[in-house]
């Protein structure tokens, strides 16, 4: 078979990191694989650079609003969560630079890379599997939408945006793209759920709860993500050999959703910690000043498991996440995880086993509980922790299968 993955961005975060290990991990397992995404070396590793942007007239630069800022502008602080993207990108005629001889066209996390009515509207008849990294595609801009349901009725009164006109613009953005859908006949196109949790809200969709479904959650290859001597790792890392250790991954202008200011305003608020606390990636806040606190510049996916090794628990205080890899990532280093109980990240962590959970967006709670565990050295072995991660091999196989079902349904 041949597959063209179609990513936004080659490397640049989480789900488009995970396309990436998706088409290389076919492409060494013998599967004929190509990622058509926005950056990336051209014509190297199956990459495939999308077009050029086409440039807007100066007209349309003056007077047609950039609705993806504005939506932007107009996002609610003590509400919004996630990031907004909006149904226009530049890239124009992306489909075809889609090969003609493709078999399955897979969808990843595609904002600011298609065009919804341009592409929907001319997309040849490909069989498409369409791998859901968040809700997006379901909803009228928002990528995690908390507790709102709008995206059942149509999106209308966004609660994460004030002002009229971009609250017009979410809805309109929703119907247009249910007016793309209604384009593609049910046996075309299968969706991939990585939760539980994404798949009951997928089921909900007016958008897209007629297209056959697969539960494919991910995996971890677990030759790169493995134990490494500790004491090694934290003399790389230049953090003390002796004492607990909790890591946490934090980046400047990280979204709300990801709970992360949040721990640290908590944990800054102590006379001293009871841990030292690893923070990878960069980070303002001023407890990357303290003496028991080591920042680390974000680290490449092949270095990630000297962080994960180095510490003796991964704090993850995500308010809402699909099936987060540096979860499973940590655990395949054995690693436990305290995470809060919500969305598809409690689907990967069985209490006391692999790791802790603490009730929904209770802060003071997830502090607490993080410094009980390290307090009463409450850490489940690293073999029990390794062992009920998903190989990444075994998660390819099911997508593999997943493409065969969707060729024959669609033929």
């Amino acid at each position: 078979m041949k597959i063209v993955h179609l990513s936004t961005y080659e490397k640049l975060g989480g789900a488009s990191l995970a396309a990436n290990r998706i088409h290389r991990g076919l492409i060494e397992i013998g599967v004929e694989s190509h990622l058509l995404c926005l950056d990336g070396p051209a014509n190297a590793d199956g990459i495939i650079r999308a077009g050029h942007k086409k440039k807007r007239s100066i007209f349309k630069r003056v007077f047609s609003p950039n609705w993806e800022f504005a939506i932007r502008q107009f996002a609610i602080d003590d509400v919004g969560i996630e990031i907004f993207s909006d149904i226009e990108a530049q890239p124009r005629n992306l489909w075809r630079q889609i090969p003609p001889d493709t078999d399955i066209v897979q969808l990843n996390w595609i904002s600011r890379l298609i065009d919804w009515e341009d592409f929907f509207q001319c997309i040849p008849d490909f069989p498409i599997v369409w791998r859901f990294a968040d809700l997006n595609p379901m909803t009228g801009g928002c990528h995690y939408p908390d507790s709102c349901k709008g995206f059942m009725t149509g999106c209308h009164a966004c609660p994460q945006i004030g002002g009229t006109k971009a609250k017009r613009r979410i809805a309109s953005n929703y119907h247009l793209k249910q007016k793309c859908i209604e384009r593609i006949p049910s046996e075309q196109m299968t969706i991939v759920a990585q939760s539980r949790w994404i798949e009951s809200l997928i089921e909900q969709s007016p958008i897209f709860e007629r297209f056959p479904r697969v539960f494919i959650p991910n995996g971890v290859d677990k030759r790169v993500f493995r134990q490494l001597d500790s004491l090694f790792c934290r003399n790389l890392l230049r953090i003390p050999d002796a004492g607990p250790v909790a890591l946490i991954f934090a980046s400047h202008g990280t979204a709300r959703r990801k709970g992360i200011w949040q721990v640290l305003d908590k944990l800054d608020q102590l006379h001293k910690l009871p841990f030292h606390l690893l923070i990878v990636g960069e980070t303002t806040h001023r407890i990357g000043s303290r003496p028991e606190v080591t920042v680390t510049d974000g680290l490449p996916p092949s270095v990630l498991p000297v962080a994960y090794s180095a510490a003796d628990l991964m704090l993850f205080p995500s308010l809402q996440d699909n099936c987060p890899n540096a979860v499973l990532e940590s655990q395949a280093c054995g690693t436990p995880v305290l995470a809060f109980d919500n969305s598809g990240t409690k689907e990967l962590i069985e209490d006391e086993s692999n790791g802790w959970l603490v009730r929904n967006q209770d802060f003071d709670g997830f502090v607490e509980k993080a410094i009980e565990l390290v307090e009463n050295d409450r850490r489940p072995s690293a073999e029990a922790v390794r062992k009920q991660v998903r190989d990444f091999h075994d998660m390819l196989s099911e997508y593999v299968l997943a493409y065969r079902e969707a060729k024959s349904r669609h033929q």
